[in-house]
């Protein structure tokens, strides 16, 4: 199957530093993939291979297919016969970016402006707070993947105290 796209290299080989992310509202599961691009015309190719597919193989299925326009972007939206019980999926290629996920996930990453925080998160506060600590904004100086995705999507770290004060230590 990947050699009718191309190999393994042509259908991800665009992709560069990558997050996934899991949401829960109540009993619905949400979330998504967000990839930043290094090559954004062979994601987008990827994007509109996946596309064919889907109108290919998955009409037989009831797979359904639709663009839709939200903000500069454009949304590939897919419906996935289930009654109901499985959400919309939307996948694009906007602004440097790939994110494939739950369609309000998806909105999320295109909203996103560069240098977004989820301290800036009315709900990230609230969390913390529900946990019976005070939400402190702070600099940090870790290196982690938040830090290649900050440009593209918001992103935090919740920093924990360790026993003793002591973290990174064998």
């Amino acid at each position: 199957a990947l050699t009718a796209l191309g190999g393994a290299d042509a259908l991800v080989g665009w992709a560069g530093d990558a997050a996934v992310a899991v949401t829960v509202d109540g009993s619905t599961l949400g979330g998504g993939l967000a990839a930043v691009t290094t090559d954004e015309a062979n994601a987008t190719r990827t994007l509109d291979q996946v596309r064919t597919l889907l109108a290919l193989a998955g009409a037989q299925a009831g797979v359904e297919t639709r663009e839709e326009t939200y903000g500069e972007a454009t949304l590939l939206v897919i419906t996935i016969p289930s009654g109901g019980e499985v959400p919309e999926i939307a996948a694009t290629v906007h602004g440097g970016v790939f994110a494939v996920g739950t369609i309000d996930f998806v909105k999320a990453v295109v909203d996103t402006k560069a240098g977004s925080s989820l301290a800036d998160a009315a709900a990230y506060t609230r969390a913390v707070e529900r946990a019976g600590y005070p939400a402190h904004r702070m600099s940090s100086g870790a290196g982690h993947d938040a830090m290649k995705l900050a440009g593209r999507m918001p992103v935090g770290m919740l920093f924990l105290r360790c026993a003793g004060g002591i973290s990174h230590h064998p």
